[in-house]
Protein backbone atom coordinates (compact mmCIF):
# COMPACT_ATOMS: atom_id res chain seq x y z
CA UNK A 1 0.00 0.00 0.00
CA UNK A 2 1.21 3.44 -1.02
CA UNK A 3 -0.25 6.50 0.19
CA UNK A 4 -0.06 9.58 0.24
CA UNK A 5 3.07 10.57 -1.64
CA UNK A 6 4.01 13.48 -3.91
CA UNK A 7 2.07 16.99 -3.36
CA UNK A 8 5.51 19.54 -2.34
CA UNK A 9 3.71 22.79 -3.22
CA UNK A 10 5.78 23.75 -5.48
CA UNK A 11 7.04 20.29 -7.10
CA UNK A 12 8.42 20.68 -10.47
CA UNK A 13 9.44 17.15 -10.60
CA UNK A 14 7.11 14.28 -11.19
CA UNK A 15 6.11 11.76 -8.92
CA UNK A 16 5.06 7.96 -9.20
CA UNK A 17 4.07 5.56 -6.72
CA UNK A 18 6.05 2.45 -8.33
CA UNK A 19 8.42 3.32 -11.40
CA UNK A 20 10.30 0.04 -12.88
CA UNK A 21 13.42 0.91 -15.32
CA UNK A 22 15.33 -1.62 -17.19
CA UNK A 23 13.93 -4.64 -15.68
CA UNK A 24 13.03 -8.48 -17.33
CA UNK A 25 9.92 -10.05 -16.24
CA UNK A 26 8.67 -7.66 -13.57
CA UNK A 27 5.49 -8.35 -11.63
CA UNK A 28 3.50 -4.93 -10.29
CA UNK A 29 0.45 -6.45 -8.58
CA UNK A 30 -1.79 -6.26 -6.30
CA UNK A 31 -0.58 -2.95 -5.20
CA UNK A 32 -2.95 -0.18 -3.64
CA UNK A 33 -1.97 3.39 -4.28
CA UNK A 34 -3.34 6.24 -3.64
CA UNK A 35 -1.64 9.66 -3.44
CA UNK A 36 -4.22 11.62 -1.44
CA UNK A 37 -6.70 9.69 0.68
CA UNK A 38 -7.29 12.51 2.91
CA UNK A 39 -4.05 13.20 3.86
CA UNK A 40 -2.00 13.89 1.63
CA UNK A 41 -1.80 16.67 -0.97
CA UNK A 42 -2.68 16.73 -4.58
CA UNK A 43 0.46 16.74 -6.75
CA UNK A 44 1.06 19.95 -8.91
CA UNK A 45 3.48 18.34 -11.39
CA UNK A 46 3.19 15.19 -13.58
CA UNK A 47 1.68 12.36 -11.67
CA UNK A 48 1.84 8.50 -12.22
CA UNK A 49 0.23 5.69 -10.26
CA UNK A 50 2.63 3.23 -12.37
CA UNK A 51 5.07 4.11 -14.84
CA UNK A 52 7.67 1.88 -16.73
CA UNK A 53 10.77 2.21 -19.17
CA UNK A 54 13.33 0.42 -20.54
CA UNK A 55 13.76 -3.24 -20.58
CA UNK A 56 14.25 -3.49 -24.37
CA UNK A 57 11.97 -7.21 -25.26
CA UNK A 58 11.24 -7.50 -21.57
CA UNK A 59 7.73 -9.25 -20.89
CA UNK A 60 6.18 -7.25 -17.55
CA UNK A 61 3.06 -8.05 -15.51
CA UNK A 62 0.82 -4.91 -14.34
CA UNK A 63 -1.85 -6.62 -12.74
CA UNK A 64 -4.98 -6.39 -9.88
CA UNK A 65 -3.85 -2.96 -8.82
CA UNK A 66 -6.02 -0.57 -7.32
CA UNK A 67 -4.79 3.09 -8.32
CA UNK A 68 -6.69 6.40 -7.25
CA UNK A 69 -5.46 9.66 -8.12
CA UNK A 70 -5.37 13.49 -7.70
CA UNK A 71 -4.21 15.87 -10.05
CA UNK A 72 -3.20 19.18 -8.27
CA UNK A 73 -1.85 21.05 -11.44
CA UNK A 74 -3.64 22.75 -14.01
CA UNK A 75 -2.00 21.59 -17.31
CA UNK A 76 0.44 18.97 -16.01
CA UNK A 77 0.01 15.21 -17.39
CA UNK A 78 -1.71 12.76 -15.11
CA UNK A 79 -1.42 8.88 -16.01
CA UNK A 80 -2.73 5.80 -13.76
CA UNK A 81 -0.27 3.02 -15.20
CA UNK A 82 2.37 4.58 -17.96
CA UNK A 83 3.67 1.43 -19.78
CA UNK A 84 7.18 1.85 -22.28
CA UNK A 85 8.81 -1.21 -20.88
CA UNK A 86 9.10 -3.96 -23.67
CA UNK A 87 10.31 -2.62 -26.57
CA UNK A 88 11.91 -4.28 -29.65
CA UNK A 89 9.45 -7.31 -30.25
CA UNK A 90 10.92 -10.94 -29.52
CA UNK A 91 8.45 -13.17 -28.36
CA UNK A 92 7.44 -11.34 -25.60
CA UNK A 93 4.16 -10.20 -23.39
CA UNK A 94 2.86 -7.02 -22.07
CA UNK A 95 -0.12 -7.63 -19.53
CA UNK A 96 -2.40 -5.01 -17.70
CA UNK A 97 -5.62 -6.86 -16.66
CA UNK A 98 -7.62 -6.53 -14.00
CA UNK A 99 -6.61 -3.15 -12.67
CA UNK A 100 -8.99 -0.44 -10.80
CA UNK A 101 -8.23 2.98 -12.07
CA UNK A 102 -10.17 6.17 -10.37
CA UNK A 103 -9.29 9.59 -11.97
CA UNK A 104 -9.43 12.62 -10.42
CA UNK A 105 -8.10 15.97 -12.03
CA UNK A 106 -10.59 18.93 -10.28
CA UNK A 107 -8.18 22.03 -10.58
CA UNK A 108 -6.93 20.79 -14.55
CA UNK A 109 -7.57 23.78 -16.79
CA UNK A 110 -5.46 22.25 -20.10
CA UNK A 111 -4.27 18.80 -18.72
CA UNK A 112 -3.21 15.20 -20.93
CA UNK A 113 -4.89 12.50 -18.96
CA UNK A 114 -4.26 8.76 -19.99
CA UNK A 115 -5.70 6.11 -17.84
CA UNK A 116 -3.87 3.20 -18.93
CA UNK A 117 -1.17 4.58 -21.77
CA UNK A 118 1.15 1.60 -23.16
CA UNK A 119 4.07 3.02 -25.52
CA UNK A 120 6.17 -0.41 -26.01
CA UNK A 121 6.47 -2.08 -29.22
CA UNK A 122 5.93 -5.37 -27.64
CA UNK A 123 5.24 -8.58 -29.36
CA UNK A 124 2.01 -8.79 -27.82
CA UNK A 125 0.00 -6.54 -25.46
CA UNK A 126 -3.00 -7.23 -23.21
CA UNK A 127 -5.02 -5.28 -22.18
CA UNK A 128 -8.23 -7.48 -20.08
CA UNK A 129 -10.51 -6.90 -17.53
CA UNK A 130 -9.52 -3.19 -16.30
CA UNK A 131 -12.34 -0.77 -14.58
CA UNK A 132 -11.57 3.05 -15.15
CA UNK A 133 -13.44 6.07 -13.84
CA UNK A 134 -13.55 9.29 -12.96
CA UNK A 135 -13.96 10.31 -9.17
CA UNK A 136 -15.65 13.51 -9.99
CA UNK A 137 -16.09 16.18 -13.17
CA UNK A 138 -13.10 16.81 -15.08
CA UNK A 139 -12.71 20.90 -15.89
CA UNK A 140 -10.59 22.13 -18.46
CA UNK A 141 -9.81 21.35 -22.07
CA UNK A 142 -6.78 19.21 -23.63
CA UNK A 143 -6.97 15.32 -24.36
CA UNK A 144 -8.23 12.99 -22.32
CA UNK A 145 -7.84 8.89 -23.09
CA UNK A 146 -8.79 6.18 -20.69
CA UNK A 147 -6.58 2.88 -22.70
CA UNK A 148 -4.13 4.29 -25.37
CA UNK A 149 -2.16 2.10 -27.08
CA UNK A 150 0.80 2.63 -29.39
CA UNK A 151 2.67 -0.34 -32.08
CA UNK A 152 3.22 -3.90 -30.64
CA UNK A 153 2.59 -6.17 -32.95
CA UNK A 154 -0.30 -8.03 -31.80
CA UNK A 155 -2.61 -6.14 -29.23
CA UNK A 156 -5.82 -7.40 -27.34
CA UNK A 157 -8.04 -5.12 -25.40
CA UNK A 158 -11.15 -7.45 -24.22
CA UNK A 159 -13.36 -7.17 -21.01
CA UNK A 160 -12.92 -3.65 -19.85
CA UNK A 161 -15.27 -1.39 -18.47
CA UNK A 162 -14.92 1.95 -18.88
CA UNK A 163 -17.68 4.64 -17.29
CA UNK A 164 -18.40 7.77 -16.05
CA UNK A 165 -15.70 10.24 -17.38
CA UNK A 166 -17.02 13.37 -17.47
CA UNK A 167 -16.01 17.44 -18.48
CA UNK A 168 -17.53 20.52 -17.79
CA UNK A 169 -15.04 22.49 -20.76
CA UNK A 170 -17.06 25.42 -21.93
CA UNK A 171 -15.21 25.12 -25.26
CA UNK A 172 -13.05 22.25 -26.97
CA UNK A 173 -11.44 19.11 -25.87
CA UNK A 174 -11.24 15.53 -26.70
CA UNK A 175 -12.77 12.22 -24.67
CA UNK A 176 -11.69 8.81 -26.28
CA UNK A 177 -12.27 5.26 -24.41
CA UNK A 178 -10.00 2.98 -26.22
CA UNK A 179 -7.31 4.88 -29.08
CA UNK A 180 -4.92 2.47 -31.14
CA UNK A 181 -2.32 3.40 -33.40
CA UNK A 182 -0.14 1.23 -35.11
CA UNK A 183 -0.21 -2.40 -34.16
CA UNK A 184 -0.14 -4.78 -36.85
CA UNK A 185 -3.01 -7.05 -35.73
CA UNK A 186 -5.56 -5.79 -33.12
CA UNK A 187 -8.44 -7.48 -31.03
CA UNK A 188 -10.67 -4.96 -29.29
CA UNK A 189 -13.81 -7.29 -27.79
CA UNK A 190 -15.95 -7.60 -25.27
CA UNK A 191 -15.26 -3.73 -23.70
CA UNK A 192 -17.98 -1.46 -22.35
CA UNK A 193 -17.69 2.10 -22.69
CA UNK A 194 -20.50 4.21 -21.14
CA UNK A 195 -21.39 7.32 -19.80
CA UNK A 196 -18.50 9.47 -21.41
CA UNK A 197 -19.47 13.19 -21.34
CA UNK A 198 -19.18 17.59 -21.78
CA UNK A 199 -21.57 18.62 -19.20
CA UNK A 200 -21.39 22.53 -20.53
CA UNK A 201 -23.96 23.86 -22.75
CA UNK A 202 -21.49 25.44 -24.47
CA UNK A 203 -18.90 22.38 -25.16
CA UNK A 204 -17.54 21.94 -28.54
CA UNK A 205 -15.24 18.88 -27.97
CA UNK A 206 -15.07 15.13 -29.57
CA UNK A 207 -16.06 12.06 -27.94
CA UNK A 208 -15.33 8.61 -29.84
CA UNK A 209 -15.62 5.31 -27.66
CA UNK A 210 -13.13 3.40 -29.98
CA UNK A 211 -10.69 5.02 -32.13
CA UNK A 212 -8.33 3.29 -33.93
CA UNK A 213 -5.90 5.57 -36.89
CA UNK A 214 -2.76 5.47 -37.99
CA UNK A 215 -1.42 1.96 -39.42
CA UNK A 216 -3.23 0.31 -37.70
CA UNK A 217 -3.74 -3.00 -40.08
CA UNK A 218 -6.03 -5.17 -39.31
CA UNK A 219 -8.15 -4.88 -36.81
CA UNK A 220 -10.94 -6.79 -35.26
CA UNK A 221 -14.14 -4.69 -33.27
CA UNK A 222 -16.47 -7.05 -31.82
CA UNK A 223 -18.76 -7.64 -29.38
CA UNK A 224 -18.37 -4.18 -27.55
CA UNK A 225 -21.33 -1.95 -26.08
CA UNK A 226 -20.81 1.63 -26.29
CA UNK A 227 -23.31 4.32 -24.87
CA UNK A 228 -24.31 6.93 -22.82
CA UNK A 229 -22.11 9.24 -24.86
CA UNK A 230 -23.16 12.81 -23.86
CA UNK A 231 -22.65 16.45 -25.32
CA UNK A 232 -24.42 19.83 -26.37
CA UNK A 233 -22.46 20.36 -29.52
CA UNK A 234 -18.99 18.51 -31.20
CA UNK A 235 -18.86 15.15 -32.74
CA UNK A 236 -19.64 11.82 -30.63
CA UNK A 237 -18.21 8.74 -32.85
CA UNK A 238 -19.30 5.53 -31.05
CA UNK A 239 -16.64 3.69 -33.34
CA UNK A 240 -14.08 5.35 -35.40
CA UNK A 241 -11.73 3.42 -37.76
CA UNK A 242 -9.18 4.69 -40.36
CA UNK A 243 -5.68 3.46 -40.88
CA UNK A 244 -4.26 1.92 -43.17
CA UNK A 245 -4.85 -0.83 -45.82
CA UNK A 246 -5.80 -4.15 -44.35
CA UNK A 247 -8.86 -5.90 -43.15
CA UNK A 248 -11.54 -4.04 -40.87
CA UNK A 249 -13.55 -6.07 -39.37
CA UNK A 250 -16.65 -4.49 -36.89
CA UNK A 251 -19.09 -6.54 -35.64
CA UNK A 252 -21.70 -7.96 -32.90
CA UNK A 253 -21.10 -4.05 -31.21
CA UNK A 254 -23.98 -2.44 -29.73
CA UNK A 255 -23.88 1.55 -29.87
CA UNK A 256 -27.08 3.35 -28.42
CA UNK A 257 -26.82 6.53 -26.97
CA UNK A 258 -30.36 7.38 -25.55
CA UNK A 259 -29.83 10.87 -24.97
CA UNK A 260 -31.17 14.24 -26.16
CA UNK A 261 -28.37 16.34 -26.81
CA UNK A 262 -27.52 19.87 -28.41
CA UNK A 263 -29.54 22.99 -28.15
CA UNK A 264 -30.60 25.95 -29.65
CA UNK A 265 -28.32 27.22 -33.02
CA UNK A 266 -25.97 24.02 -33.07
CA UNK A 267 -26.21 20.44 -32.25
CA UNK A 268 -23.95 17.26 -32.10
CA UNK A 269 -22.95 15.14 -35.06
CA UNK A 270 -23.35 11.83 -34.44
CA UNK A 271 -21.61 8.89 -35.71
CA UNK A 272 -22.61 4.91 -34.69
CA UNK A 273 -19.50 3.52 -36.58
CA UNK A 274 -17.10 5.67 -39.37
CA UNK A 275 -15.12 3.97 -41.64
CA UNK A 276 -13.22 5.01 -44.05
CA UNK A 277 -9.85 2.89 -45.14
CA UNK A 278 -9.37 -1.01 -46.13
CA UNK A 279 -11.09 -3.80 -46.94
CA UNK A 280 -14.25 -3.09 -44.38
CA UNK A 281 -16.56 -5.66 -42.80
CA UNK A 282 -19.52 -4.24 -40.98
CA UNK A 283 -21.83 -6.45 -39.81
CA UNK A 284 -24.16 -8.03 -37.25
CA UNK A 285 -24.32 -4.38 -35.19
CA UNK A 286 -27.00 -2.68 -33.50
CA UNK A 287 -26.96 1.39 -33.72
CA UNK A 288 -29.57 2.96 -32.16
CA UNK A 289 -30.92 6.13 -29.45
CA UNK A 290 -29.04 8.86 -31.19
CA UNK A 291 -31.12 12.38 -31.06
CA UNK A 292 -29.55 15.37 -31.73
CA UNK A 293 -31.43 18.91 -30.62
CA UNK A 294 -30.39 21.90 -32.70
CA UNK A 295 -30.31 23.77 -35.74
CA UNK A 296 -27.10 24.16 -38.00
CA UNK A 297 -25.41 21.16 -36.40
CA UNK A 298 -27.55 18.05 -35.52
CA UNK A 299 -26.82 15.89 -37.77
CA UNK A 300 -26.95 11.47 -36.65
CA UNK A 301 -25.95 9.08 -39.02
CA UNK A 302 -25.92 5.24 -38.12
CA UNK A 303 -23.29 3.42 -40.55
CA UNK A 304 -20.86 6.30 -42.17
CA UNK A 305 -18.37 5.11 -44.87
CA UNK A 306 -16.02 7.74 -46.43
CA UNK A 307 -13.32 5.31 -48.07
CA UNK A 308 -11.96 2.04 -48.26
CA UNK A 309 -11.39 -0.43 -51.17
CA UNK A 310 -14.31 -3.09 -50.73
CA UNK A 311 -17.11 -2.58 -48.25
CA UNK A 312 -19.90 -4.88 -46.94
CA UNK A 313 -22.11 -3.96 -44.82
CA UNK A 314 -24.48 -6.40 -43.85
CA UNK A 315 -27.07 -7.80 -41.41
CA UNK A 316 -26.79 -4.49 -38.94
CA UNK A 317 -29.81 -2.64 -37.20
CA UNK A 318 -30.11 0.57 -37.34
CA UNK A 319 -33.09 2.46 -35.71
CA UNK A 320 -33.85 5.66 -33.74
CA UNK A 321 -32.02 8.37 -34.87
CA UNK A 322 -33.33 12.13 -34.63
CA UNK A 323 -32.46 15.57 -35.12
CA UNK A 324 -36.01 17.14 -34.69
CA UNK A 325 -34.73 21.22 -35.28
CA UNK A 326 -32.47 20.45 -37.50
CA UNK A 327 -31.92 23.09 -40.70
CA UNK A 328 -29.49 21.03 -42.62
CA UNK A 329 -29.73 18.66 -45.96
CA UNK A 330 -29.57 15.11 -44.46
CA UNK A 331 -29.58 15.43 -41.36
CA UNK A 332 -30.68 11.70 -40.48
CA UNK A 333 -28.82 9.13 -42.62
CA UNK A 334 -29.09 5.43 -41.54
CA UNK A 335 -26.34 4.15 -44.03
CA UNK A 336 -23.93 6.66 -45.60
CA UNK A 337 -21.46 6.20 -48.18
CA UNK A 338 -19.46 8.87 -49.47
CA UNK A 339 -16.51 7.16 -50.50
CA UNK A 340 -14.64 3.59 -51.38
CA UNK A 341 -14.26 1.64 -54.49
CA UNK A 342 -16.28 -1.26 -54.10
CA UNK A 343 -19.25 -1.08 -51.96
CA UNK A 344 -21.93 -3.99 -51.01
CA UNK A 345 -24.88 -3.33 -48.80
CA UNK A 346 -27.01 -6.25 -48.42
CA UNK A 347 -29.35 -7.28 -45.39
CA UNK A 348 -29.71 -4.46 -43.13
CA UNK A 349 -32.27 -3.51 -41.37
CA UNK A 350 -32.65 0.28 -40.98
CA UNK A 351 -36.10 2.00 -39.28
CA UNK A 352 -36.35 5.89 -39.83
CA UNK A 353 -39.75 7.01 -37.68
CA UNK A 354 -38.48 10.52 -37.50
CA UNK A 355 -40.47 13.75 -37.74
CA UNK A 356 -39.19 17.17 -38.19
CA UNK A 357 -40.19 20.74 -37.30
CA UNK A 358 -37.48 22.20 -39.98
Amino acid sequence: TILNYGGAAAATNPSAAIRIVDQWAANVSFNTINNNNGSGVNHVSTLRGIITSGGTSASLNINNNGITLFGGGTTSQLDGISNGAGSTAAGNSININNNTLVLNYASATGATINGIVNSSSAATVNINGNNISAGSIIPGTGTHILISVGSPVNLNISGNTINNVSRSSATTGTLRGIVITSPTTTVINNNTISNLSYTNAASTGIIEGIYCLSSSIDVTISNNSVNGLTAAGGIITGIREFGVAGNKNIFGNTIYFSNTAGYAGTGVNYFGIHCSTGVINIYRNKVYGLTSLGTTGANAAGIFVTGGTTSNISNNIIGQLYTPTATGLNAVRGIDISGGTTINIYNNTVRLDATSTS
